[in-house]
């Protein structure tokens, strides 16, 4: 899961957002956790990168509440765009949720 970038030093995009993640004070015990996070980018990797809200509830565990708090983290960390009630990945998360199967 590190790779090099053109600089020389080691990258480990995959953990450092993991890490954030598990770091962030604001989720609550039952909100996101990186286990969700990482399931809702490979469901949208392997849904061709969107999917509409419906189809990631039960990647939440059917929790409105975590997918929500899921959802957002990955909007303010620059994963995933949503529209109406479709969520895409972005170039980024793409490439994390790449990093990930």
């Amino acid at each position: 899961m590190s790779g090099s970038n053109p600089s020389g030093t080691s990258t480990n995009f995959f953990g450092t957002f993991l890490d954030t993640l598990s770091r962030d004070k604001s989720a609550s015990n039952k909100g996101a956790d990186p286990l969700t996070v990482d399931a809702i980018l490979r469901h949208l990797l392997a849904g061709g990168g969107a999917r509409a809200l419906p189809d990631l509830m039960p990647v939440a565990g059917n929790s409105v509440g975590v997918l929500l708090e899921s959802l957002e983290k990955l909007k303010s960390s620059g994963m995933i765009e949503q529209q109406d009630d479709r969520v895409s990945l972005t170039d980024r998360g793409r490439m994390l949720a790449s990093l990930t199967r």
